[in-house]
């Protein structure tokens, strides 16, 4: 949950910006901040994964990110094939729709939605963040997949 949400961060903070995820905060970097959870600037310093600069920026927002959510439950070791098999059935459901609508505005796919954010919107539906359901995104494709995963849009 804590990569998710340093994840949803990250995009918005990409878009506001107008630059690559990878900018803002390495995929690398993502996973140790989530993997460690460092509770203050100087833990965060002393993890070694975020350049100056993105402290300077960003370390205020990232430390909030990673601990809104209070004591996350550890994620079952266990898992469901049933239920994985049917998520990867809806997420090419969804990928199909983005495309497809991709091909019609003649725009990339991963513009109007990143795997990612299909995935997050698979997971939390309409309180995922999800870049798709935000700004000119949601009116062009955000509303179809809400419909499609059986949500009000």
């Amino acid at each position: 949950r804590r990569a998710a949400r340093l994840a949803a961060w990250r995009e918005t903070v990409a878009v506001d910006r107008n630059r690559p995820r990878k900018w803002i905060l390495a995929d690398e970097a993502l996973y140790t901040l989530a993997e460690r959870a460092p509770e203050d600037n100087d833990d965060l310093r002393q993890l070694g994964v975020l350049p100056p600069k993105t402290l300077e920026r960003h370390a205020d927002s990232i430390l909030r990110v990673l601990n809104e959510g209070g004591d996350e439950q550890a994620t079952p070791l266990a898992r469901d094939e049933r239920a994985d098999t049917e998520l990867k059935t809806l997420l090419k459901d969804l990928s199909a729709l983005v495309r497809a609508r991709a091909e019609e505005l003649q725009l990339p796919a991963s513009l109007l939605a990143p795997r990612a954010d299909l995935e997050l919107l698979a997971a939390a539906g309409v309180d995922s963040g999800a870049i798709a359901l935000q700004g000119w995104r949601r009116v062009v494709v955000g509303e179809r997949l809400l419909e499609r995963l059986g949500l009000p849009a």
